[in-house]
């Protein structure tokens, strides 16, 4: 079993954010180091392609850059990055996300991911506001929905891995 239910996903009435959440099946400090340790993040971040990432730059520091390069199934790459704007671990990470692909091509959002930890389980709770409502409401919202369970499977099943290990 990845983990206890599907994602659980919302959009924001009163803000412009996108928010998803799910409960997985590992204590809070691993699943801190698999949103944070470039090898971890390379495996499960990402869309619909089920490959690594091509690129995963991570210095995680505060104000420091972080970068990540997929390939598509069309051969297509597809560039994203920010900068880190708070990290509490194990509990919270706050990043800005820069596309740099079209069409959302020089946009940005903010991430905050939250860990709450449930004992031998965490929930992560992902929240990305963007600069408007109107670049929220521009994207894909069933589509958005979609490209985010993909990765939450694949995190789950690698934190499996990594505690059978």
């Amino acid at each position: 079993m990845v983990d206890d239910n599907r994602t659980e996903f919302s959009v924001g009435r009163d803000a412009p954010t996108l928010q998803m959440t799910r409960v997985l099946n590992a204590p809070r400090s691993l699943v801190f180091r698999a949103l944070t340790e470039p090898g971890l993040v390379s495996q499960w971040w990402g869309s619909f392609v089920e490959e690594p990432l091509e690129t995963c730059e991570v210095d995680l520091r505060q104000g420091v850059r972080w970068r990540f390069v997929e390939r598509m199934t069309d051969g297509k790459h597809l560039a994203s990055s920010g900068t880190y704007e708070e990290i509490d671990p194990p509990s919270r990470l706050v990043q800005t996300l820069k596309f740099d692909a079209d069409p959302w091509k020089g946009r940005t959002a903010r991430l905050t991911f939250v860990l709450d930890d449930l004992g031998d389980k965490t929930r992560l709770t992902i929240t990305t506001r963007f600069a408007s409502f109107a670049d929220r409401d521009g994207m894909d919202i069933e589509g958005a929905r979609r490209a985010g369970e993909v990765p939450f499977e694949r995190l789950g099943r690698l934190l499996n891995q990594l505690q059978a290990s």
